[in-house]
């Protein structure tokens, strides 16, 4: 995820930000919103994707899992080292997204930004060039958290999520075990984690509604094809957008 924080904050704050986001990453209300946001991606084997804000790789990963070719483009050494490792049939390269996009017009099918935009300081632009570069048809998927979000409703939705797992994997005394433990995981993760949120949440300029996101995706050509506000317990906004044939 790109951003422009401190100078002399930012190595050490992505190093540690994605040490606790890869323990989050493995959530199952994490792996929802990837696996949901990928489904709209429409992945073709052997097209061209781009996943802008890759971060660590996961949502990178699962474009390749389902027989797409990825370069993952952010801003983190760290994060671009850690997500070599995990994907190696993928390319990365280091860039910042609020400059222009390393890649020729028409090149790729679609692109993928899971809560990566929102920290552009220049999403018109963005949204401007990714038009650029895709196919006609081509989809981008963008994925933020809106304004106003509260994060423990993402907290309440893994561990509501993971207590139907364990329902129907275990007997009523396992169950009540497990999800006791998992609970008291999940709590501290959060509770890590939830600093490194507030620190993004006051750099960031977008925190918006997707009102916000459509207006912007209009105004670079995008059509709007869906809008989904379900996931990441209902904090986020999740909109398809595809470059007109014509």
């Amino acid at each position: 995820m790109p951003v422009k924080i401190k100078p002399d904050l930012s190595a050490a704050f992505w190093r540690n930000y994605f040490r606790i986001y890869d323990r989050l990453a493995a959530t199952r209300t994490n792996r929802r919103l990837i696996g949901r946001a990928v489904d709209y991606l429409r992945v073709g084997p052997g097209e061209a994707y781009l996943d802008l804000g890759c971060g660590t790789g996961n949502s990178t990963a699962e474009i390749v899992r389902r027989g797409g070719e990825v370069l993952g483009l952010d801003l983190s050494t760290f994060g671009l080292t850690r997500a070599q490792t995990k994907v190696p049939k993928a390319g990365f390269v280091k860039a910042d997204m609020d400059q222009s996009l390393p890649l020729a017009p028409g090149s790729l099918s679609g692109a993928l930004a899971i809560n990566s935009l929102y920290l552009s300081h220049r999403p018109e632009q963005v949204l401007g060039e990714v038009f650029v570069i895709l196919k006609p048809g081509g989809r981008l998927v963008i994925s933020n958290p809106r304004r106003g979000a509260f994060p423990q409703k993402i907290l309440e939705e893994e561990l509501q999520l993971e207590k139907e797992y364990l329902q129907m994997r275990y007997d009523w005394l396992n169950a009540k075990i497990r999800l006791a433990v998992k609970t008291a995981i999940r709590l501290a993760d959060f509770a890590v984690f939830l600093p490194f949120q507030l620190v993004l949440k006051q750099e960031s300029p977008h925190f918006e509604h997707a009102e916000f996101w459509g207006t912007r995706a209009k105004a670079a050509g995008f059509s709007i094809e869906s809008v989904d506000n379900t996931l990441y317990g209902g904090q986020n906004d999740t909109l398809v957008l595809v470059k007109p044939l014509r």
